[in-house]
């Protein structure tokens, strides 16, 4: 598979900063706080974040989901 842009990875990581894709977000999410602010700040903060912490939203989100699935 080929590797996402910085863009399909921004939208992926704005989609997670909707909600949580297995409905309640784990203590250590790093998404859990930002997803209280208004959807329109939360969306800012996604556009200003470095493409090294975009990485980190989504290789964060991949292991959670791999581990919540496997338990």
């Amino acid at each position: 598979m080929d590797e996402l842009s910085i863009e399909h990875k921004r939208i992926w990581v704005k989609g997670l900063m909707i909600d949580c894709p297995l409905g309640t977000p784990v203590d250590d999410c790093p998404a859990r706080d930002l997803r209280t602010l208004p959807i329109e700040k939360r969306m800012i903060a996604v556009d200003t974040m470095t493409p090294e912490q975009v990485e980190e939203v989504i290789v964060h989100h991949k292991k959670c989901l791999k581990e919540r699935k496997d338990s």
